[in-house]
């Protein structure tokens, strides 16, 4: 079992990977918004219920954040675009 959380700070986006059942393993990476080169959306669908936000970094890293279908993602893009334009 592999739960995400995925948190957008000040200038920065942090992932947290916890895996097993018990939770030992777990994996936290972040990234700056800084080093974002690009980043696209897909919205939930009529059968689809999560969204997805991918984001392409200057080292060539591409990294695809899944959120359930209450989580404003165009409200997401503004932030991020605030940060890199």
């Amino acid at each position: 079992m592999i739960f995400i959380v995925n948190t957008f700070i000040f200038k920065r986006v942090i992932t947290v990977n916890i895996q097993e059942i018990t939770g030992i393993r777990k994996s936290f990476y972040s990234y700056p918004f800084s080093k974002i080169q690009y980043y696209g959306i897909e919205t939930a669908g009529l059968l689809d219920i999560d969204s997805e936000l991918i984001l392409g970094f200057a080292d060539g890293i591409k990294l695809v954040l899944d959120f359930v279908y209450k989580v404003n993602i165009e409200k997401i893009c503004s932030l991020i675009s605030s940060y890199i334009l």
